[in-house]
C-alpha cells in the first residue's frame, strides 16, 4: 500500500502541472474564441454574378464573361459534380462543423515546419472567404482578408462555425 501511495504521489507530481497548464491554455483559447468579434457575414446577399475589374481607386472599368453566371438550386447541379467537389475540396464536409480539424492541424504543422505551403480550407471556409472578398469595402480590407496571417485564418474558422450553425449543409453547398 505504501508503494502504491508513493507511485501515485510521484505520478501526480509529474502529471498535474502540465495538465493544469494544458487546461488553462485551452480555457484561454476558448475564452478568446468566444469573445472574438467577427461581425456579420452577409449570407443572404447574392455573390457577384460576373467578375468585375476595378482600377487602383476602386472604380469598375471592365467585366469579364460575355454571359453573367446565374445562381442555381442544388437540385440543378449534377450529383457527380457534387461528389467530385467533395472528393477534391472537403472529403469530411458532412462530418465537420465548419472546418476540418485534421486538415487544419496538418496544414499548420507543415507550414510552420517550413514545408511547401499547404491549404486546408474546406467548402464552408472557402465560402466564407469568397463572401468576405466579395464584400470587402476597400483595397486595404481586401488585402487583409486575402493575407495568409494566422489571425485571418482564425477569423475565417470562426465565421465558418457560425455559418454551419445557421445554414444546413445543402444550403452551404448551394451558396458555394
Amino acid at each position: 500500500l505504501t508503494g502504491t501511495i508513493a507511485v501515485a504521489a510521484i505520478v501526480s507530481t509529474i502529471l498535474i502541472p502540465p495538465t493544469r497548464a494544458a487546461v488553462a491554455g485551452a480555457d484561454t483559447a476558448i475564452n478568446a474564441w468566444d469573445s472574438m468579434e467577427v461581425g456579420d457575414l452577409p449570407l443572404d446577399e447574392t455573390l457577384a454574378q460576373h467578375t468585375v475589374l476595378l482600377d487602383k481607386d476602386g472604380n469598375e472599368f471592365a467585366t469579364i464573361y460575355s454571359e453573367n453566371r446565374v445562381n442555381v438550386t442544388l437540385e440543378q447541379v449534377n450529383p457527380m459534380f457534387i461528389d467530385a467537389l467533395l472528393a477534391t475540396e472537403d472529403t469530411r464536409f458532412y462530418e465537420n462543423n465548419g472546418f476540418d480539424v485534421t486538415g487544419n492541424v496538418r496544414s499548420l504543422i507543415n507550414n510552420a515546419s517550413g514545408g511547401p505551403t499547404q491549404g486546408a480550407s474546406g467548402i464552408t471556409q472557402q465560402l466564407v472567404k469568397t463572401i468576405r472578398i466579395n464584400n470587402a469595402k476597400s483595397p486595404e480590407e481586401l488585402a487583409q482578408i486575402t493575407s495568409r496571417s494566422y489571425g485571418e485564418k482564425v477569423k475565417e474558422l470562426k465565421y465558418a462555425v457560425e455559418v454551419e450553425r445557421v445554414k444546413s449543409k445543402e444550403e452551404i453547398l448551394t451558396l458555394y
